[in-house]
């Protein structure tokens, strides 16, 4: 009777261990889309204050970095997260393509750059639903 028990504290510390995993994958996706989207926001104003005269370009810039630095730090922990390559190549072509909003010449070559963001954070997303720790496990 004793081997019984401890198989099943085995499986229940294995899917535990798993629900955790899972939840700590999806955090960090989250986490990234959260910070590239503001970080997309943040490179449209700055865009805007420097080639429209909006908001000031200085506080703009110094707004871009922070939120820059964000999507670094949340890149890295998506990385750490996750064994697949594919994700990590979407989610480092998901920052650099925001990073080219400062490149487009013409409002509308901006808003086009600031929506190549979002269409490479939708790939981001959609890799991470099929590689997430437990998805076999789980139906949907």
């Amino acid at each position: 009777m004793q081997r019984v028990w401890a198989g099943a504290d085995l499986m229940c510390d294995g899917s535990a261990w798993l629900e955790t995993r899972r939840q700590e994958f999806r955090s960090a996706v989250t986490h990234f889309a959260s910070a590239l989207l503001a970080y997309r926001l943040a490179m449209g104003d700055h865009w805007v204050a420097r080639h429209e005269g909006g908001r000031d370009a200085t506080a703009t810039s110094e707004e871009r970095y922070k939120r820059r630095a964000a999507v670094q730090d949340a890149l890295y922990v998506l990385e750490l997260s996750s064994d697949d390559d594919q994700l990590k190549k979407l989610a480092r072509d998901a920052a650099d393509a925001a990073r080219n909003i400062r490149e487009a010449d013409t409002q509308h070559e901006m808003e086009n750059r600031s929506n190549d963001v979002r269409n490479a954070l939708e790939k981001v997303i959609a890799q991470a639903r099929v590689v997430a720790p437990g998805r076999d496990r789980v139906k949907e």
